[in-house]
């Protein structure tokens, strides 16, 4: 779009500096995004519940549960095995 806007031609200096404006503007509006999609990113990386977090919890959930079950039949075989 800017560059359609920069290559209109207008001999009227209202509509030149019309132009300038809309141009700047353009400029303006799409750095505005660009920081809001940096920050929308950033925030769901730090997000507690963005996907990659909770799915990185439910490794450790698992792996935890790994250890306390593994933990568990040890203690069983071992109170279970005759002496």
């Amino acid at each position: 779009m800017e560059h359609q806007l920069s290559n209109a031609t207008t001999s009227i200096k209202a509509g030149k500096d019309f132009q300038a404006d809309l141009i700047d503007e353009l400029r303006r509006q799409l750095a505005l995004l660009e920081a809001k999609l940096a920050f929308v990113k950033d925030t769901s990386e730090m997000d507690p519940h963005s996907a990659k977090a909770v799915a990185y919890s439910n490794l450790l959930r698992a792996h935890a549960a790994g250890h306390i079950f593994d933990d568990a039949s040890r203690d069983v075989k071992e109170h279970l095995s005759p002496e």
